[in-house]
């Protein structure tokens, strides 16, 4: 890779002229009656002008056409100096002063070119429109060549015994400091002088015009008016005379010739082969095309293109001054901070905006009709170079923001700001591609107060841009306002109802439903979230099996409101921008853009899910990206930690046992309500339930007995029993444990036979027995009150003749409302285990009495009886329950 600048400077190979250091851009004023008055050095200095003037091709051509006409070589008089301001009219005026008072030639080879030995003698009449008073025949030096008529005139130059040159500057000035009717009768005797010089052999007038000028646009077009009265009037050039080119007003320096007036003026030395290096360099990665990198170094080639070819469109923009100015003021910069100069060559990305001078240039209201002073201030020095470069000069934003400065100084406002391009451009390699640019100008934007998008372009401007227009009105959103939009936007898109979810933001209105789970989401402004959701996740609440409570990170709260006040604040703009299709498409772009990362904030702070398991309240992490919707999200976790049963690895065999519990027949919307509440299993949607039931069929852990299962001795030819069978379980079927379902089939085989269902098994007719009785339990709860209860069974004589070598007792002390999870839990753990066990039950309270339990039938019995009672909690008033299992270890 070539040299850097600060490399190049640092080694030797770029040096920079040293008066720069303390450069002020006073310097490059050149002010004509200063010369004349010998005032100021480096334009009153013959010796400092010649070695700080670049020659350009016209203003060689225009020296040559001066020296050819004063030796009476040429036969044209006038030549007319038309550029803006500060397009080196005034330096070439002055050139020509020194070369005709000092008799010596900035090149000697031009009096070669002419076949002259020596400078012509002549008389110099040199007059600055700023030191001109009216009349101009009052001028000492003037005023002797205004007569009245055209041979007075002629006569007195010839008089003078030698050619007469006129160098007259800034006549526009004094145009503009008199009447409207002096002006017509001075232009008058300007028009004889100039016809009576072109009569007088040797004579000459160099007159300047500001062509385009804003200040003085009348008095210019009226002096540019006697002149091309003049010329028309003048007899044809010889088309062989050096003065052919001179039939039209002369620019004095091009775009073309800038890089070299920069490389003259403001470089001491530079290698050959460090500029070609770097000038190689730039071309290949830039690409080449448009761009032409040779003989520019140290200055980018852009650096012409946005001050000569661009800003200087603006009338008041002194086209080389200026331009000199900024430049110099650039290269002031680096010199100042070189040690972060790790660029290659000098571009637009460069401009040290904290330099007062260069602020100064760059934000005159006057010249460039707008005033950008606070985009500086506010943008390039405050939000690119000291928040988002940390303040280090000529980092990537500032060096991207002074680029987007630059080109935005134009006075068309189609052509106004930098594409990615240009950017890339001006700062490659740091910047590796257009794609990167614009994502570095895109950042800027958004940070911005004072750039703005049009057409992909980026820009400044004086006025706020629509981000910080969204910004400002985001100010103003309340903490009621985002509240508002959390509540009625953001939480029902987030937090969705779908077929399994159901999602509840406030507590008072919190009703569970069946078969979804029932989501309770804290909001993050809640001050004590955990005690709502406690109370959500209460043992006694309704379904509280698919009750589940998220919690927020209030950590992300802060992210959240500044999204959802950007998203308020850009329909606040939106509705004020309705009259500009553009900008209200931005901000309605920028508020889409905005809403999408509250959405994401929102959703990304409930990472937090609480639920029942058996008693206890679990706490887990969860993530909020994983799946589509929340809800997905949701599902998937509770799945994997099995929180929600998941038809295709639940194990049948364990889930639907510890489902039914003691119970040998449990209708399917039983299941469906148990699945509900019971907390010490994974709650199950009805349709997963059904598929889960369908597999155990299948495989021989449960029947399913179509329909409601009568009595066991009223079944009939059309009743159909499922054991060991593929078949889809439905809504309204009963599951049967296995040996039920077996003893139901071998009924309905011998029915199916012609015979009649067996009414003395006994262990058929026992359960059908607890059947009954579990179904009649509310007729027993309500004498329980008054009479007591006894024992199940007829009482504890019959229970059979099993004797127990040793006993093991637990015991259970709870409300009616916590016992049948307690109990249920903990037969289901016995009966898995084939543990034999008989029950004893104690209550107090509204209700009161003993029940005993020594048989299976009995023990079943009994804890459906305690289901029930818990189910009724809510109606009954407190009771206290206590139960005793006598597990039976060992039998003989």
């Amino acid at each position: 890779m070539s040299l850097t600048i600060r490399e190049a400077v640092s080694k030797g190979k770029l040096v920079f002229k040293d008066w720069i250091k303390t450069f002020t851009p006073e310097l490059f004023e050149v002010n004509f009656s200063d010369v004349i008055a010998g005032r100021g050095k480096i334009y009153s200095d013959p010796d400092e002008l010649f070695s700080n003037t670049y020659l350009t091709e016209r203003m060689r051509d225009v020296l040559r056409w001066c020296l050819a006409r004063a030796a009476k070589l040429s036969d044209n008089g006038i030549i007319h100096l038309a550029t803006g301001f500060g397009g080196g009219k005034s330096h070439l005026l002055s050139l020509l002063y020194h070369t005709f008072r000092t008799r010596r030639v900035i090149d000697p080879h031009i009096l070669e070119e002419l076949s002259l030995g020596e400078v012509p003698e002549v008389e110099m009449v040199a007059v600055d429109g700023h030191n001109l008073a009216y009349p101009m025949s009052s001028h000492q030096s003037l005023g002797k060549y205004l007569k009245p008529t055209k041979d007075e005139t002629v006569s007195a130059l010839e008089s003078a015994g030698k050619p007469v040159v006129f160098l007259i500057d800034e006549l526009v000035v004094y145009l503009a400091k008199i009447k409207e009717s002096e002006a017509s009768s001075e232009l008058a005797h300007l028009h004889t002088l100039m016809e009576s010089v072109k009569s007088a052999p040797g004579c000459l007038m160099v007159i300047s015009s500001p062509s385009g000028s804003a200040a003085y646009g009348k008095e210019a077009e009226q002096l540019d008016q006697v002149v091309q009265k003049s010329r028309t009037s003048s007899a044809a050039l010889a088309l062989t005379s050096i003065t052919n080119r001179l039939t039209e007003p002369i620019v004095p320096v091009e775009a073309a010739d800038f890089p070299s007036i920069l490389k003259k003026r403001l470089v001491e030395y530079v290698d050959d082969y460090t500029a070609k290096a770097v000038e190689n360099c730039l071309g290949r990665l830039v690409g080449g095309v448009g761009l032409d990198f040779s003989g520019c170094y140290p200055f980018h080639p852009l650096l012409t293109d946005v001050l000569y070819t661009r800003a200087s469109q603006f009338p008041g923009f002194q086209k080389t001054r200026d331009s000199l100015k900024v430049v110099a003021l650039a290269v002031k910069g680096v010199l100042r901070n070189l040690e972060r100069a790790e660029f290659h060559m000098i571009s637009p990305s460069e401009m040290p905006f904290d330099d007062p001078d260069l602020k100064s240039i760059l934000t005159n209201e006057k010249v460039f009709g707008v005033n950008l002073e606070q985009a500086v201030t506010k943008d390039i020095l405050g939000t690119a170079r000291t928040r988002l470069d940390g303040g280090a000069p000529y980092g990537s934003y500032a060096r991207a923001a002074s680029a987007v400065f630059m080109y935005s100084l134009h006075p068309e406002e189609s052509k106004k700001g930098a594409l990615p391009e240009n950017l890339f451009r001006c700062m490659v390699p740091t910047v590796k591609s257009k794609d990167d640019a614009e994502k570095l100008l895109e950042n800027l934007y958004k940070e911005s107060d004072f750039v703005w998008k049009s057409e992909g372009r980026y820009l400044f401007k004086s006025k706020q841009n629509v981000p910080n227009m969204i910004k400002t009105r985001a100010n103003q959103v309340t903490e009621h306002e985002v509240k508002e939009y959390v509540r009625n936007t953001l939480f029902q898109i987030v937090f969705k109802d779908d077929a399994r979810c159901a999602f509840f933001s406030d507590p008072n209105f919190f009703a569970p439903s069946e078969n979804r789970l029932n989501i309770l989401v804290a909001m993050y402004w809640d001050d004590n979230p955990q005690v709502a959701l406690s109370g959500a996740l209460s043992i006694t609440a309704n379904n509280k099996n698919t009750i589940v409570a998220l919690l927020p990170n209030k950590d992300q709260a802060g992210l959240l409101t500044y999204y959802a006040k950007q998203v308020l604040g850009a329909e606040k703009v939106i509705k004020e921008l309705r009259a500009d299709k553009a900008l209200y498409g931005e901000a309605r772009a920028l508020k889409d853009q905005f809403e999408g990362n509250a959405l994401s904030a929102f959703k990304n702070m409930y990472s937090e899910v609480w639920y029942l398991s058996g008693t206890n309240i679990k706490q887990e992490k969860i993530d909020p990206a994983r799946g589509n919707t929340f809800a997905d999200a949701l599902v998937d976790h509770l799945r994997r930690k099995q929180k929600l049963a998941d038809p295709s690895t639940i194990d049948p065999s364990v889930y639907i046992p510890q489902l039914m519990g003691m119970r040998d027949r449990v209708p399917v919307r039983d299941l469906y309500k148990d699945a509900e509440t019971m907390t010490t299993l994974p709650f199950a949607f009805r349709e997963d339930l059904r598929k889960i039931l369908s597999v155990g069929v299948r495989d021989g852990v449960v029947g399913a007995f179509e329909g409601v299962l009568p009595p066991l001795q009223d079944l009939t030819k059309y009743n159909k029993c499922h054991f060991r069978e593929v078949y889809e379980v439905q809504d309204g079927d009963t599951i049967v444990k296995p040996d039920l379902a077996t003893e139901i089939l071998k009924r309905l085989e011998a029915i199916a036979d012609g015979g009649k269902a067996d009414t003395g098994m006994a262990g058929v007719t026992a359960a059908a027995g607890i059947g009954a009785g579990t179904a009649g339990i509310d007729t027993r709860t309500t004498g329980i009150g008054t009479g007591g209860i006894g024992s199940i069974g007829g009482g504890a004589a019959g229970v059979g003749a099993t004797t127990t070598t040793h006993t093991e007792r637990e015991v259970i002390v709870a409300n009616i409302s916590d016992l049948y999870d307690a109990l249920s839990k903990k037969t289901t753990e016995l009966m898995i285990n084939g543990v034999e066990y008989e029950l004893e039950a104690e209550f107090t309270g509204a209700i009161s009495g003993r029940l005993t339990a020594k048989t299976p039938e009995e023990t079943s019995a009994m804890v459906s009886l305690i289901q029930a009672l818990s189910g009724a909690a809510k109606i009954l008033p407190s009771v206290k329950s206590t139960v005793i299992i006598i597990k039976r270890v060992g039998s003989s």
